[in-house]
């Protein structure tokens, strides 16, 4: 007689294996994993008859224990940006401490005396010497010393969760979905009877990438070199599998999260993000689209793997063609781009944006060369004069212009289109189904083809998978 088929979870808390204890309490558990640019979610329910959980299991807060470096004292340079200093002297205190210059450069425009009053208004937290030196630490991605790095009633606890199938298959084997690390947003306890509700996010809250707003800039930097700052800051490894740099000339983080203006830029130039169990991962959803399918789904299978199921077609918002126009107000240079998807939908419409390309330099003025002669009539910050053939410096497309004004169309296409096909599917437990795996479904006619993940659902006791995919796009 063949071994009964069986599921069961395996929790560990705060470095501990708590699995024995939680078995028998456990009402419900389920784990979301979404593909890209949300934040990958756990919620366990639980019986709390033995107080553990509003007792000694409750989370504890997290203070990190390390503070930001002693490092350089910055108080000079901050008494001198309160009581005024001029450019020059400002830069030599820069150039005499460890701030970068691409720091330096984000604290001279910060504090520029013709825009300082406006920012000051509207960022109060950095008026007067302790403010100045908020700034500068805020410009740094760091916390002052002294500083706890966080403070936050519940956060920093960690969950790991795995979830082990025996006997799941008709091959009779076994497998593990392990979930990954999670820190606990929110606990609720409800009665009577006492039970307890945790919400626990894979974005690390501790480190303050989701919760604590920042105002910085960069220049003359990439996607990659910005991801890779918040990553350091929030002591996170940073995989990059995006071909492409992505040049940008400046790009500013105005009262935004570390996570959701990372986001954004990301969703900008069409680059998909994953946070989870300590690393951010920039990928493009295109490359996995492309990947095998790890599993496929037969419409014979309704009624045994497949529990239910619903398909949606829905032409409303998708595009044949997007293009981009946008003249740079500064320079005069016109930026210009088009993406037009292989076997485009039917419905012919076309998207036009106007949105700066993220880089709109001059060769000469990206690599700061003064080939003029005579009187310059201009200064090297507006990208105007001293520079020779200015005109065909600025109208001549660039590759960096030209490929970013592509790739947002393209962003803004597959944003569109990949709504038009999307499926649902409830089936029985199912450990390879996580955001970003492509499935192939056949016999369900017009619907049938090869999907994406991007949403999948774990719900226990009682192993069941929600599958929300969207059709691949093939570009």
């Amino acid at each position: 007689m063949a071994d009964p088929r069986r599921s069961f979870v395996e929790v560990e808390y705060h470095g501990q294996d708590i699995t024995e204890a939680v078995t028998e309490t456990v009402i419900s558990l389920q784990y979301v994993d979404k593909a890209s640019n949300e934040s990958d979610e756990l919620n366990i329910d639980v019986h709390d008859r033995d107080g553990n959980w509003h007792n000694d299991w409750y989370p504890k807060a997290h203070v990190s224990e390390e503070s930001s470096p002693a490092g350089y004292d910055y108080t000079e340079m901050a008494e001198a940006l309160q009581r005024g200093t001029s450019a020059a002297n400002l830069q030599r205190m820069i150039e005499e401490s460890d701030l970068t210059p691409e720091q330096g450069r984000t604290l001279h425009t910060v504090t520029a005396s013709a825009g300082w009053m406006e920012y000051a208004r509207a960022n109060p937290q950095y008026r007067g010497v302790e403010g100045k030196l908020k700034l500068i630490y805020d410009i740094k991605g760091e916390t002052p010393p002294g500083e706890p790095a966080v403070n936050n009633a519940v956060s920093g606890t960690i969950l790991r969760v795995k979830i082990h199938t025996e006997n799941w298959d008709n091959e009779g084997g076994s497998g593990t979905l392990d979930c990954g690390a999670f820190e606990i947003d929110t606990v609720d306890f409800t009665g009577p009877p006492d039970k307890v509700a945790i919400k626990a996010l894979s974005v690390p809250i501790s480190t303050g990438t989701s919760r604590e707003k920042k105002t910085r800039a960069w220049e003359d930097t990439t996607l990659q070199r910005i991801a890779q700052d918040i990553a350091n800051n929030a002591r996170l490894e940073l995989i990059y599998e995006v071909e492409s740099s992505i040049q940008l000339d400046r790009v500013e983080q105005s009262k935004q999260t570390d996570m959701s203006f990372l986001m954004d830029l990301c969703v900008r130039y069409g680059v998909s993000l994953k946070a989870t169990d300590g690393k951010i991962v920039l990928f493009e959803e295109s490359v996995y689209e492309a990947k095998p399918p790890v599993d496929t789904f037969d419409k014979s299978e309704v009624g045994n793997r497949i529990i239910d199921y619903s398909f949606t077609q829905n032409t409303s918002e998708t595009v044949s063609k997007v293009e981009l126009y946008y003249k740079d107000p500064k320079s005069g240079m016109v930026a210009k781009g088009e993406f037009a998807p292989p076997n485009p939908p039917e419905t012919g419409q076309k998207l036009m944006l106007n949105e700066r390309p993220g880089d709109m330099r001059g060769d000469n003025f990206r690599n700061g060369i003064d080939n003029g002669s005579g009187s310059s009539g201009g200064t090297f910050d507006t990208g105007m004069h001293p520079f020779n053939d200015i005109t065909a410096d600025f109208t001549r497309p660039r590759s960096d212009v030209t490929d970013n004004s592509n790739r947002i169309c393209k962003a803004r296409c597959r944003e569109r289109n990949k709504k038009e096909w999307t499926c649902t599917l409830t089936m029985i437990g199912n450990i390879k189904m996580v955001g970003g795996v492509t499935i192939d479904l056949t016999n369900w006619g017009k619907y049938s083809g090869k999907y994406m993940v991007d949403i999948s659902t774990h719900k226990t006791p009682g192993y069941e998978t929600i599958v929300n995919a969207h059709k691949v796009l093939g570009y």
